[in-house]
């Protein structure tokens, strides 16, 4: 009885389910224009559910599924790839106030590709050839690029230059494959002005009389460091000969004494300022003791110096009927005077020759011949108005040194040879050859000097001669065979017998000359450059 409704039920059971689904079907384009899911293109498959019974009816009519047309999807729009803009090559700099330490720091530099940074020294001209700091700089930009240079020798303008690394990598090529950076015409650059704010190395000293004692005086120098203060003969602007030095601590120092020879310097001095960087307190120049150097130029100061009047004269033979004064000092225009030898007192005078203010070397003076006696007398005078003629005694007085005449000096004219010798250095010539130079000769007679090698302290072979006229000789030049040449070498008078510039020995008779039978010689170092 329970059963008998159930085919009615199951029938209205289908119904209600076919109106569900033709809802279905009018509610679904609906659903599609409101942003759902669309339908592929086809025939719909209805969709059954898994529990349902399938019928065996079929509806009426079917709905006709309202497919929406498919739209084309849009292209992405291409976004482009960046194009890198290479770094410029550019240096950004200010002034700078400069310490003892020279550290010049640049605040800014770029490169796009390797290359180096220098400090130049502007020229004159214009150019900026000296290099004078300079550092590698990668690729890229950089800030507080430091650079170190020499303090004493920066100018008051620097130039920061860029420059490309075209030679050989990581070392620095200026002048050279290691160009400046070019933009175009131009060079890449900074100027840069430079404040000092150090004390630097200087030297003063003024024109001076120097005295008997020999004190020449430099009124003032600053050394930055331990070193020696100098004095030179002023050889055409470079420090010749060294005539004297003492050694000065760090620091100023005032009126420097410093003693010299006054009787073999010239009125033109140097005073040099070196630093003490070889063996300590010992001045080792020439060798490792440089000079000071202030802007890229040694210290050096220049200035003259009088003397004392003064006569140095050599023994020597009367040659020619003349004697030759190595030198005489004179206080204004003046007169050297040759007396013969009266007894040990002043004879008459024979002979006289002018001098000018200050230093004369090797003066001539003519004698009488028949008055010459073996021992002379010399003295200076002054030179009166009417200058140029000696007017001894009426005039041009004797030379007085305070309220005393000058002591007369005297020179002997005995025959007689002799040599000086000086270490040096091996000379070379220009032809390839080599030469060593004695300072000084006399001789009586034409003569030869003859250089001989050294073997364990006895006289070697021969290695080079040269010819002398009778009289006074001053550096000798010898040519010799720098192949034969020792670490000591001989110098030996031989005389000429023939007087025919032929040097005849052993075979002839160009022998030694000797004096209480003993050679004429002298020995002498090479010195290494």
């Amino acid at each position: 009885g329970r059963f008998a409704n159930l085919p009615g039920l199951l029938q209205s059971l289908i119904v209600i389910r076919k109106l569900i689904f033709v809802l279905w079907l009018l509610l679904l384009p609906a659903c599609a224009r409101s942003g759902g899911t669309p339908t592929p293109t086809g025939s719909a498959t209805t969709p059954i559910a898994a529990d349902a019974t399938p019928s065996r009816q079929t509806t009426g009519a079917m709905a006709r599924l309202n497919t929406p047309t498919p739209s084309a999807t849009p292209r992405p729009t291409m976004t482009p790839t960046p194009t890198a803009t290479p770094i410029p090559a550019a240096i950004t700099a200010g002034d700078q106030v400069l310490t003892e330490t020279g550290e010049i720091t640049i605040a800014r530099v770029s490169l796009p590709a390797d290359g180096w940074l220098a400090l130049h020294a502007p020229a004159a001209d214009g150019s900026t050839d000296e290099v004078l700091a300079f550092t590698a700089v990668p690729a890229g930009t950089h800030t507080d690029v430091s650079l170190t240079l020499d303090p004493l020798n920066a100018p008051p303008t620097l130039i920061a230059m860029l420059h490309v690394d075209a030679g050989e990598l990581g070392a620095f090529e200026s002048p050279g494959p290691d160009a400046p950076w070019r933009i175009g015409d131009g060079v890449v650059v900074a100027e840069i002005s430079i404040e000092i704010a150090f004390e630097r190395p200087a030297l003063a000293v003024a024109d001076q009389a120097v005295g008997e004692d020999g004190i020449v005086r430099v009124a003032s120098v600053y050394a930055a460091e331990p070193g020696w203060l100098a004095i030179h003969a002023d050889a055409a602007g470079e420090p010749g000969d060294l005539l004297g030095h003492v050694y000065l601590p760090a620091g100023l120092h005032e009126e420097v004494p410093v003693p010299i020879p006054w009787r073999e310097a010239p009125p033109a001095l140097l005073a040099a300022l070196y630093a003490d960087a070889g063996r300590p307190q010992r001045l080792d120049v020439p060798g490792e003791d440089p000079l000071v150097q202030v802007d890229g130029a040694p210290l050096l100061q220049a200035f003259r110096a009088t003397f004392p009047p003064d006569i140095f004269v050599l023994d020597q033979p009367l040659i020619d009927g003349e004697i030759v004064v190595e030198r005489v000092v004179s206080d204004g225009p003046g007169w050297i005077v040759a007396h013969f030898d009266d007894d040990g007192e002043l004879g008459l005078i024979i002979g006289f020759a002018p001098l000018e203010d200050g230093v004369n070397e090797l003066v001539r003076i003519p004698l009488v011949e028949t008055a010459v006696t073996e021992q002379l007398y010399l003295m200076l005078h002054v030179d009166d108005p009417p200058l140029g003629e000696f007017d001894f005694p009426g005039g041009d007085q004797q030379v007085r040194s305070g309220a005393f005449v000058m002591n007369p000096v005297p020179l002997r004219l005995a025959p007689g040879n002799s040599l000086f010798t000086a270490d040096q250095p091996l000379a070379a010539e220009a032809d390839g050859t080599a030469s060593v130079t004695i300072p000084l000769i006399i001789t009586d007679i034409d003569a030869w000097v003859v250089i001989r090698a050294d073997v364990d302290g006895e006289l070697g072979e021969i290695i080079g001669q040269t010819w002398l006229p009778a009289g006074i000789n001053r550096d000798v030049r010898v040519p010799v065979d720098a192949a034969a040449v020792t670490p000591t070498l001989h110098a030996i008078l031989h005389h000429d017998n023939d007087s025919d510039q032929e040097f005849d020995f052993p075979d002839g008779l160009d022998q030694p000359l000797q004096r209480n039978r003993r050679l004429i010689q002298a020995p002498f170092t090479l010195l290494t450059p």
